[in-house]
């Protein structure tokens, strides 16, 4: 069975952190495109609000803005805290094999 392309890039991404453990910087930096064009989403609805005179309206959406990376950052926070333990667990010899043949067994 062939790794899908969201398996090799997860599997690659974890052997990057097996190199060096991640920090909650770095995946903060990782998700920082994804972030922005939150932001940038949601800076469009709360103009569009805004000039429709509902800013109780961007009041939420810049509550749910605030909520969604939050959430973010805290799963960057457990995942950084249960790194070890992963890392202690998975098979490294077979990931680098999965890797390199292209795939292999699940």
């Amino acid at each position: 069975m062939k790794l899908t392309a969201l398996q090799r890039k997860t599997l690659e991404q974890y052997r990057g952190f097996h190199d060096a453990p991640p920090t909650v910087g770095g995946l903060v930096a990782l998700a920082a495109g994804r972030h922005l064009l939150l932001v940038l989403l949601f800076g469009i609805g709360v103009v569009m609000v805004l000039a429709v005179e509902i800013p109780s309206a961007a009041f939420i959406l810049v509550g749910m803005v605030i909520g969604a990376i939050s959430r973010d950052w805290g799963t960057f926070r457990r995942f950084v805290r249960v790194w070890p333990v992963l890392s202690n667990v998975l098979d490294w010899a077979r990931i680098d094999g999965m890797l390199a043949d292209g795939g292999g067994q699940l």
